[in-house]
């Protein structure tokens, strides 16, 4: 069974005018800061820092777009709102969970163009 695909590059390629050079450039940011994204992740998922969880979503939230993870990006939006908001429910752990296995697949996805 093929995995589902969560990256569509066609924001980006326009973004860089589809200069293939300028692409690898925020494919590599991209996949340099998944590794602390995903720390800081998890460590304020555990510690139920919920203001730290929410800049992270923040944050991240562009860097989603870039590349164009969709369902991230309004998981990113959505825990960042109920973190500010103070309506922390069990919902947030789950969609923190979705937002990291998105990550992993997008590493390997776009770690493979990379590699091409």
């Amino acid at each position: 069974m093929q995995q589902q695909t969560v990256t569509d590059l066609t924001f980006l390629k326009k973004f860089c005018e589809n200069d293939p050079a300028r692409i690898n450039k925020y494919i590599n940011l991209f996949l340099t800061s998944a590794v602390g994204f995903r720390q800081k992740m998890t460590t304020a998922l555990q510690t139920q820092n919920w203001n730290e969880l929410a800049n992270q979503a923040h944050s991240f939230r562009s860097t989603a777009t870039m590349m164009g993870m969709s369902n991230s990006k309004k998981l990113l939006a959505k825990v960042e709102e109920d973190c500010r908001r103070d309506n922390i429910t069990g919902t947030i752990a789950v969609e923190v969970e979705v937002v990291l296995n998105e990550l992993t697949i997008a590493e390997n996805e776009l770690g493979a163009l990379v590699k091409q």
